[in-house]
């Protein structure tokens, strides 16, 4: 409950990816992760990267962080490490970002 009210965009955001209903809405998880960045518009995402900065800070560094993934930002995949879930975190990010910056060099607009 704590991750929803302080990262509620990324908790949607995580939450939208991997549900239970995954393989229904996608073809694969690469596909899930690219609908972050094809299927909300740039506020949201832009809200998305705040969002998982600040969550990285916190609990990027904790042992158990592939627990915390799953059950504080309810990600409905299990994660066997710390390993795997920094990867699928990452990847996440990473995607948003780079459609962020597409965006932007597309339309010429500065960062704010």
């Amino acid at each position: 409950m704590e991750a929803e009210e302080r990262w509620p965009t990324l908790f949607e955001g995580i939450s939208w990816v991997w549900n239970e209903d995954q393989s229904v809405f996608y073809e694969n998880e690469d596909s899930a992760i690219k609908s972050l960045a094809t299927e909300h518009p740039l506020q949201w995402r832009q809200q998305f990267i705040k969002e998982w900065r600040e969550c990285d800070v916190e609990w990027g560094h904790q042992s158990n962080f592939h627990v915390l993934l799953q059950d504080g930002l309810n990600m409905n995949r299990v994660l066997k490490d710390n390993v795997e879930g920094r990867k699928l975190w990452s990847k996440a990010y990473d995607t948003v970002i780079d459609s962020v910056r597409a965006e932007f060099k597309t339309s010429g607009e500065k960062r704010q």
